[in-house]
């Protein structure tokens, strides 16, 4: 998750020192289903909708609403992470990588 939000970012022109790290989640965010979904909704989602890519959603997010809302990015996440798990989400929310 973390290398394709960076791509993306690096990809959109938006600033190296916007890109997430690798302690940008906690061990205890990534040890169960459910503390990883809310943590990237919480903090992943949240971090990039309102700040890294503020200005440039279109060229993060998938979909009209998406690039609008938090809210939608944050449903369709659930919705693509439930069934599909991390690649589904990603292929989900995001701008594919040309």
């Amino acid at each position: 998750l973390r290398k394709h939000v960076n791509e993306l970012l690096q990809v959109a022109g938006i600033n190296e020192d916007k890109q997430m790290g690798p302690f940008f989640l906690k061990k205890s965010e990534l040890q169960d289903k459910d503390s990883f979904v809310a943590a990237v909704k919480n903090k992943v989602l949240m971090y990039l909708f309102e700040d890294a890519a503020k200005h440039k959603r279109k060229s993060i997010f998938l979909g009209e609403n998406a690039a609008l809302r938090y809210s939608s990015i944050c449903a369709e996440f659930g919705a693509a992470y439930k069934p599909g798990g991390i690649s589904a989400a990603i292929n989900g929310i995001f701008q594919p990588i040309p």
